[in-house]
Order: C-alpha cells, then structure tokens, then sequence
C-alpha cells in the first residue's frame, strides 16, 4: 500500500544548513546538479525544483515531481490524451539560477508517474554552457531513523528571486520514518523539519552526497513533517518501467466486452522492447497479489508505439472482477510497476463515458439521496430506504450525521453516511487523517472484528481510502473521504464473498455527487423560469450560499441589464490556510465596466474579469468555514444567455484546488452576488451567486424596501425569506420546540 500524501504539493526545509558532518565540495556539487523549474500548459503555471540524473553525449536528464510538470487533474486522463496535453508545456530549466552564470534552456517531458509524484525532463547539452554533473543516485550509507538528510531546491520560487531566478537554498533535516508498502518496498520517507512551499522536485541527500529521494509534500495539518519519494522511483524510471496503466470498457452488440488497454512507458535510455499484460477473472485477490500468480491468469503483448503500449481483449462475460498489471520487457532489472488494477466487470460494462451519463445495469436501481444531490445504485429488490440520524458531542467538535441505510435480498447491507463536523473551540482543526483513522478503528470496533485490507481508492471523482473490515459474524468494506468539516462514508456489509464481489464493488463504484444547479434552468428559455425541481435554487433565484456560517447574509445587485463579468479578489489568512478575505463584483451593461460594492478587504488583490463579449457563467469554489480558493468559467453571450461551449477558465486563486464545488455553469447569467461577511473582521467568508431570473429580478425590488438584520444560527443551512405584504408588519410567531443532540431545546418558529 503506498501512503497517500493528502496533501499539500509542497516539499520541506529547514531553516538553516550546517556542513558538520557533510564536505563542502559535496555541497557545491549538488547546488550545481540542481535546478529550477518554470512551466505553463494551457492557463496552468507551475514553479518547482529538480536535479540532473543522467548526462550522454546529446542531452541531459532531470528529475522533478510529477505535479511540477503536470497539473493533478490531468492524471486521470487515458495516457495517450495525458501525452497530447503534456505536448503543450512550455518549460524552462534555469541553471545556476540566481548566479551570474545563471542560463535559461527549453525542456520536453520525457516521461511522468503521477501515483509515485515524479517526472523526468530532458535537454539539450549543446544548449547548456558548462553542463553540471549528474547527481549520485543512492548507494550511499544505509537509510535508517535519525539519519542526517540535505534538501536542495528552491522555496517560494520567483517570489524570493533578486533580479535573475531565485538562489539555491540548502536544509538540514533528520529521517523520521521510513514507510514500506505491502511487498515490504520502501514506499515514502519521512523527515523533520520547517517546512516550505516551493521546493517541490528538489533532490535529498545523505551525508556522502548520494540522493536518496525527491522531496515531494508536506502533510497539511503536520508540524514539521515532510515527504520524500525514494531514488529507488527515479532509478525505476531511468532504466525502464510501465508508468502509468489504464482501460476503457465497451460492450458490444452481441454482449461481450471489449476492453483496451493503454500504457504509458518510461524509457529515456530506449531499453525497453515490449509490454506484457498479465490478467485474470475472478473474485478481487488480497492486495500486493502478483496478477501473473492468480488462478487462470493469462498474458497479452502491448504493441509499443513510441511512449505509449497499447492492446485489446474480448471478454465473453461480464460478471466478476477484471485484474490486470502491466510489466516491460528488455529491461535488465524487473522493477515494480506499481499496484494492479481490480476493476468490477459489472460497472466496466457500462462503458467509458464515467457515471454522469450512466445507468444501473439489469437488477439494479438508483437511489437519490438529499433531493438529488447524492445518488447511488442498490438491488432492485431492497428494502426501503432508512433514514437516521445521530449527533455526537466531543472536546471540541460535535458531528451531525444523515446515514441511508437499505437491505437487498441479496443478504447485503448498504449504507451512506453525511456528516458534519462543527468545531466548537476557537482555534481548534480538524486533521483529516486522524478523523479517517478514527472512524475506521468504530466502525471495526462495531462489527467486533479488526481491519485486515486498506488501500487506495474513490468516492465518484474523490480519491479516499477504502478498509475491508473481517467482522465475527460479517464482513464490510468502507471508503471514506474526509472532506474539510463533512465526511462521508460508504459502507456495504454481510457475506464476505458479495462483499467483494460485484454485488458489493458496485454499490461502491456508483457513488456520485451532483451540482444542484446543473438542472435550475431552461437554457434554452428565451428569459428562463425557476421549474419545480430547482434543486438549490431558492426562491430569490440564488444558488447555495457556501461556507459563512454563523456570519451575516449581503447582497448586491448590478444595474438594471448589467451582467456580472469578474471580481477584484482580496487573499487572506484563516489560521494557517489561504482564503479569500475579500471580493468586489464587476458588473458590465451596454454603458460600461461598473463595481458593485466591496466585501471584505485585503491588500493583496488580483482580478478576474471577462474579456468583452463574455460574463461570468460558474464559480468553481474550494471552501472550509470560509472560501479558500476559487476560479472563474467565462462564457460568452448570446442574447440573453450565455453559452457554455464557448468558454474558457481564469487562473485559480487562493488555496489550491481540491474537493471544489461548481455553481452555475447551465448559461445563465448573473445579476449579482450574495455571501457572508464576518461581523468582527469584516471578511467576506462566504458566497452565492444571483441568476438572472424574474425571481430574482423581483427580489432586487423588494431588496430595496428593507435588509436582513443578522442571522443567528442555522449554519450552512439554506437561507430562506417571507416578506409581509406591502404596508404589513411583523408582530409575533408561532412557536414550536424539538429537540437538537438531547442536549438542547431550540426554537422552530414561523412568522
């Protein structure tokens, strides 16, 4: 199992180097070896570290993190249309940076490893004056706790650069753990240290100068702890590997299935002839199991074109699992080409398009959960579906959670649990990995029997980690994701042979979450009305208003025709996170660009603004307890809709992109923002969006006639308004009381 690095893509540092126990001329030989890394693919720009691995008579080799070179979401593409966009990058590689001897050279991705996190470059040699030597690649003292390590790279890249590129800076840090995988392979090492951003790529080393690994990322809600991937990856790469494996599913007229394979090769040094895929059918082996060792387990040659090995099969059923690796030949050392891949034949049979599009297959239906927002699949023949909830109060956090729960004929029990996480002490977090850990360790406690499988894994487009659970009496496996404040977790349950096999895996395959506003509109209404099934869509034609909490509902409207077009962003701090403190929209009519008022305030500020034609047509948001992170969706104008096939992205701004919602997006354009400002602060904290509806229109009448004062309670619950009639005023409720975690009686109460 390869721990995941949940994780921000930064690597570590120390504050300070010390050559005690290291020669100086090592020193200097590996700030020369090392590198840094300018790149831009589409509106994607990336800054990073790397190093010089390799040196012939034409070119030099470069390591680096696969996310300096590539953004994340490109990883989930099929490997040939992964290479087609990497063909756009434009990279620079900046020796000596910072020096007078400081020289910039062009660079091409020679070949990439998303699950392991690094990439291999290559350049010219004519193109670089006094080429460096390639650094030393293990071989070194033997790895162990407490070992003296060096990182080279560049923190905070441009940003502290002093006319040219910035200098090379050099940290101390010790090894603190060394973690191993399910074959016993080393998989991460783990160091102390301060950490930060920026030096991604760069290479570590022992005492004697040799690299033992790149550093990779630092854990986000750690002190001092960082990442290293070890050199074993980059030696892997450099002779020769399969980097990347992936399968698209079709199935044919007369009901086989026909699965192609694609596989992205690793070989700089051209030493690799051929591809062999081994496969097998059958129930879902243990992890770690080697595919060529399983029962009627057979092989298939890749035919290798260039970077990229390909293949076909026909299978005659669909029932049961699919597994499958892929392993080079001529290469010397068979090195590890990462974890197989188990696949249900059953959620495979529907073919390659993903969920969005996709229906239950024979004997199977779709459950929708919380209006829409959740779906996923469950036997025909299930019970009803059961509702419940429960509240747990802790030290500093309480948890509300919603769980589905229905029961199949098939003696399987599935379940989807919400939860959300409400921190009740200033200054307290939530720390993803421990909660995971936590619910884990229950939910085995629960069923009397102790976890004996995890791996990685997804919840629709979520990676998360996925547990098998051996209970006395039953089995479960359980994926969990840790989003911010809310959890989710799906868990099927009972016999340990459907379990695993399709009747469970595809139960957990067809989670999906849905955008409430995808269906809000007509977009082909000439001036579009609110239909029944609005989704999140309330009755002042608002989207959801994300994040805020507790803190005082604004709005603003533009003038009469204006669209909304962009915003001036204000960057903050929310304890140690990136936020967005501030946003002013920017609204345009047929007379000009025009601000709307400014929420919150910052003296960092950058703006996002549509160029002329275009509005504003979906936010993409990245939120906690406040807004992190978002980018805009332009699309352009037509009449009085937008169209959502001509568009294009803004730059993301503040933290980085990860669990992000979208609203908007159905060609609707808008007429204003709501959000949340905090009373003590005045940052903005949270935001909604306006669409141009004759709801909406009307409410910016009404708007006028009085404010909301603030909103006490309610969280991120849905906002909802009841005016009284023109002259009307408000004199008294109706009252009722219930009960909220047997601890409290709150007021429900209607005008």
């Amino acid at each position: 199992m390869r721990i995941p690095l949940l994780l921000v893509s930064f690597a570590f540092l120390a504050t300070s180097a010390s050559a005690e126990d290291i020669k100086p001329e090592k020193i200097t030989e590996v700030k020369a070896g090392s590198v840094f890394i300018r790149n831009q693919i589409e509106t994607h720009k990336f800054s990073g570290s790397g190093f010089v691995i390799s040196a012939d008579a034409d070119s030099l080799l470069i390591a680096t993190n696969a996310h300096v070179i590539s953004p994340e979401e490109y990883a989930k593409l099929p490997p040939m249309q992964l290479l087609g966009k990497l063909k756009q990058a434009k990279i620079t590689i900046l020796f000596g940076s910072g020096y007078a001897t400081e020289q910039s050279v062009p660079a091409e991705i020679v070949s990439l490893d998303p699950v392991v996190d690094v990439g291999i470059l290559k350049v010219k040699l004519s193109a670089v004056k006094n080429p460096p030597k390639a650094l030393k690649l293990g071989g070194g003292k033997a790895l162990v706790e407490t070992s003296t390590v060096y990182s080279f790279g560049y923190p905070f890249g441009d940003a502290l650069a002093t006319g040219k590129g910035p200098a090379v800076t050099v940290g101390k840090a010790s090894i603190s753990s060394l973690r191993t995988d399910e074959s016993g392979k080393l998989s991460t090492i783990q160091i102390d240290g301060n950490l930060n951003p920026g030096n991604s790529g760069g290479p570590v080393i022992d005492t004697d100068g040799a690299v033992i690994g790149v550093a990779t990322a630092i854990l986000r809600e750690g002190k001092g702890i960082g990442f290293v991937v070890p050199v074993a990856e980059v030696e892997s790469m450099l002779a020769g590997k399969v980097s990347l494996l992936g399968a698209t599913y079709a199935k044919q007229p007369d009901g086989k299935l026909k699965v192609t394979f694609e596989a992205h090769v690793s070989n700089p040094a051209g030493t690799i002839t051929g591809v062999t895929l081994n496969y097998a059918l059958g129930d879902k082996p243990k992890m770690g199991t080697d595919v060529s060792t399983l029962p009627g387990a057979k092989s298939l040659t890749l035919q290798l074109e260039g970077a990229v090995a390909k293949g076909e099969l026909l299978l005659a059923t669909t029932a049961g699992q699919l597994s499958f690796s892929a392993t080079p030949t001529g290469v010397k050392k068979k090195w590890d080409s990462g974890m197989a891949t188990h696949v249900s034949l059953a959620r495979a049979a529907l073919g390659d398009k993903g969920l969005d599009d996709a229906k239950p297959p024979a004997g199977w239906k779709e459950l929708s959960i919380d209006t829409g927002l959740y779906t996923i699949w469950v036997p025909e023949k299930s019970s009803k579906p059961v509702e419940r909830t429960n509240n747990n109060l802790g030290q500093s956090y309480m948890i509300n959670s919603t769980s589905t729960v229905t029961i199949g004929d098939n003696g399987l029990t599935y379940r989807l649990e919400r939860a959300t996480v409400l921190l009740n002490r200033i200054g307290s977090k939530l720390d993803p990995v421990a909660v995971r850990e936590s619910l884990s360790k229950s939910i085995a406690e629960t069923l009397r029997g102790k976890i004996v499988e995890e791996s990685d894994a997804k919840m629709g487009i979520w990676p998360c980690k996925e547990y098998v659970i051996k209970g006395t009496k039953q089995t479960a496996v359980v994926r969990l994701v840790v989003s911010f404040q809310t959890i989710y977790i799906l868990q099927v349950y009972g016999p340990a042979k459907s379990v695993t096999g399709d009747d469970g895996t595809l139960f957990l395959d067809s989670f999906r979450i849905h955008p409430r506003d995808a269906a809000a509109v007509d977009p082909n209404s000439p001036r579009p009305t609110m239909p029944a099934a609005a989704g999140n869509i309330n009755a002042n034609g608002e989207t959801e208003l994300i994040a805020g909490a507790f803190d005082p509902v604004f709005r603003d409207y533009g003038t009469e025709g204006a669209y909304l077009v962009g915003f001036e962003l204000g960057l903050g701090k929310f304890f140690d996170n990136d936020v967005i403190s501030a946003a002013r929209p920017i609204y345009r009519s047929k007379t000009g660009d025009t601000l709307g008022n400014a929420h919150g305030s910052s003296k960092d500020t950058k703006t996002l603004k549509a160029k002329e034609g275009y509005a504003v047509g979906a936010v993409t948001v990245r939120s906690g307890l406040t807004i992190d992170g978002l980018s805009l969706t332009f699309m352009k104008i037509s009449g009085n809709k937008l169209d959502p096939k001509d568009s294009y992205e803004s730059e993301w701004i503040g933290s980085p992109k990860q669990f992000e919602r979208k609203l908007g997006g159905t060609g609707v354009p808008f007429i204003g923002i709501t959000g949340k400002a905090n009373v003590q602060s005045k940052n903005l904290t949270g935001l909604g969006l306006i669409l141009d509806l004759p709801e909406a229109i009307e409410a910016r009448k009404n708007w006028s006639v009085g404010t909301d004062t603030e909103i006490i309670g309610g969280v991120n619950d849905p906002i909802y308004r009841d005016l009284t009639p023109e002259g009307g005023l408000l004199i008294g409720f109706d009252v009722s009381i219930g009960k909220f975690c047997r601890l409290f009686e709150p007021v429900s109460a209607s005008p």
